[in-house]
């Protein structure tokens, strides 16, 4: 066999073995190309999703907000009922213990005193 064969002989296996090395390449190339395509598909899923959670998360975010605004007024309104409260507390216990108060009592004895005299339930 002559060397120049030999030679031919090895170009033309390398040439096959680039071809098959090729192929194998572009196979991959295609498999990888349509995996990158469907997690970029996944991954856009995901991004709508973390979208509408992220929404979501912001409007729960504005009821706690008006929640808690909503509980403070309530807190003050029930502080100032309750200071009404004890002042009118205080205006009972001023008149029960005042002038008014003996005058109510006064009026209670002649009261008794005459229903005793006349007799209860008299008109």
């Amino acid at each position: 066999m002559d060397p120049t064969d030999i030679t031919i002989d090895i170009l033309k296996a390398i040439r096959d073995e680039a071809r098959k090395t090729n192929e194998r390449l572009e196979s991959l190339e295609h498999t990888t190309n349509e995996r990158f395509d469907r997690l970029e598909e996944r991954l856009d899923r995901h991004e709508r999703i973390l979208e509408r959670h992220e929404k979501i998360l912001e409007q729960h975010g504005q009821v706690l907000v008006q929640l808690v605004r909503g509980q403070e007024r309530h807190e003050k309104a029930l502080g100032l009922l309750i200071t009404e409260v004890k002042n009118l507390g205080s205006r009972i216990d001023n008149i029960v213990s005042g002038q008014l108060g003996e005058t109510v009592r006064g009026l209670d004895l002649r009261v008794t005193a005459l229903e005793s005299r006349l007799g209860p339930g008299t008109p």
